[in-house]
């Protein structure tokens, strides 16, 4: 909200590039277009291990671009597709959502150094109430107006 200085926050929302991107129910393509052509302007790299209830995760990142570093940090998550909950209230009691992409644990901001260089390992738990699809997602954002300058997404499934 800060960083697209607006006024609010709704829901459902998405963000593209860390803009607000309202046409998503008539389909982002243009806006995902425009995305994806501009190159990646960061390196990620992410490795996890299953670990009885948790992945052990390890990653890092590397911001080539001096003037981007200031205001690069990088964030984990843990995500997984396919939870549901029944609306018991509002307009849409009585209905069943199914939920996609849902981010369950964000961890971060750990700041890029002023050589380019964030790195970080931790424990991430796996949520008792689960979904379907679970994936670990890192990913470096500017902190001054949102943009994401890579991303990378690990499915979670099995041991390793």
């Amino acid at each position: 909200m800060r960083a697209n200085r607006a006024t609010f926050v709704y829901t459902p929302q998405v963000l593209i590039q860390g803009r607000d991107a309202p046409e998503w129910k008539r389909g982002a393509a243009a806006s995902l277009a425009a995305a994806v052509k501009n190159p990646a302007r960061a390196s990620v790299t992410l490795e996890a291990i299953r670990e009885g209830a948790a992945y052990k995760v390890r990653a890092s990142a590397s911001v080539g671009d001096a003037a981007l570093r200031p205001n690069a940090v990088l964030w984990l998550a843990y995500a997984e597709s396919g939870l549901v909950s029944d609306v018991k209230a509002g307009e849409n009691r009585g209905v069943r959502l199914v939920h996609d992409h849902v981010v369950r644990s964000l961890h971060g901001p750990f700041a890029v150094s002023a050589k380019g260089e964030a790195m970080t390992s931790m424990a991430i738990p796996v949520p008792a109430e689960r979904g379907g699809m679970p994936m670990l997602v890192a990913f470096v954002q500017d902190t001054k107006n949102g943009d994401v300058l890579q991303t990378l997404t690990l499915p979670a499934c099995g041991e390793t």
